[in-house]
């Protein structure tokens, strides 16, 4: 999920991006200009799921995100373009991460447009693989927000999909992973991940995404270890990107999904962390509080 100061920075930096470019491809869908998407906020997008139990493998089942089954619900009262708009940044999303899953089972995910407002979030994921429930709070921030917001706000929870998919293997994982990885890596692993999707899709550049969120983490005093069990704020979004996007350049751009295959394998936190980014957990917290005291500059 998204908070409202992170929505704020991204309109800034959509006008930014405007002003450098004012014909910026869109792929078939009117961007404005994004703004962080609807995920860094309070940690609602994520709702841990109880530890899954193993079943039969389904006769017909899926093993790629492209092809999980989806489902659109549609409450009285929201307008049929928030659906169209929630159908858009699905396709995205499944085309953008078109992964491979570790079992082959009845993924599904429904799509759940509410008539509702949830403060300052526009959207939640809820995981119970192989179901997963994305609930759009289509009478609140998300209708006001505009095309491309929306867009990112859709690849930031179908990426919260793809984490629980990868480290909670319903039906085959050898050593299930019972535990709940730290709140500020699921969530800023979203957010980091939805901007190099949204760069990728020409909806906008990564810099203009990432240049006001530096600024807003530049508020938050909170040390990162203390939002390994939830995220709730702007600023605490904004950190938590910014410990992701550190994360991956030590690790290299396969780290992360590295890490959430890993710990669905293996079931340890720890030796997951280590084996994906190069470190120990304790080590990267203590090398993230001197990156963060440079104002998030360097190596």
């Amino acid at each position: 999920m998204l908070p409202v100061g992170h929505r704020r920075s991204l309109i800034v930096s959509i006008v930014a991006l405007a002003l450098a470019s004012c014909t910026a491809s869109t792929l078939a869908v009117p961007s404005r200009s994004p703004n962080p998407a609807p995920t860094p906020s309070p940690t609602e997008s994520i709702t841990p799921s109880p530890s899954p139990t193993a079943s039969p493998t389904p006769k017909n089942c899926v093993d790629t995100v492209s092809d999980f089954k989806v489902k659109y619900e549609r409450g009285n009262g929201v307008f049929s373009s928030a659906e169209r708009s929630a159908k858009q940044g699905t396709v995205l999303a499944q085309s953008v991460y078109d992964i491979k899953v570790p079992d082959c089972d009845d993924w599904k995910v429904t799509v759940d447009l509410v008539p509702k407002s949830k403060g300052s979030f526009s959207a939640g994921t809820r995981a119970n693989p192989p179901g997963f429930t994305i609930t759009v709070y289509a009478n609140g921030i998300w209708f006001g927000e505009s095309a491309t917001e929306k867009l990112i706000t859709m690849l930031h929870e179908w990426y919260h999909v793809v984490e629980h998919a990868l480290f909670q293997c319903p039906s085959s994982c050898p050593y299930p992973y019972s535990g709940t990885p730290p709140n500020w890596l699921i969530e800023g692993a979203a957010v980091y991940e939805s901007y190099r999707a949204a760069e990728s899709l020409h909806l906008a550049t990564y810099s203009s995404l990432r240049a006001p969120q530096v600024f807003i983490a530049k508020r938050d005093h909170t040390s990162l270890d203390l939002l390994a069990g939830d995220v709730k704020t702007g600023p605490e979004y904004a950190v938590s990107f910014l410990a992701t996007e550190y994360l991956v350049r030590r690790g290299g751009s396969h780290a992360l999904l590295d890490f959430w295959n890993l710990l669905g394998k293996k079931g340890d936190l720890d030796g997951a962390f280590r084996h994906a980014f190069g470190l120990s957990l304790d080590e990267f917290y203590k090398r993230f509080r001197a990156y963060r005291a440079r104002g998030f500059v360097g190596s």
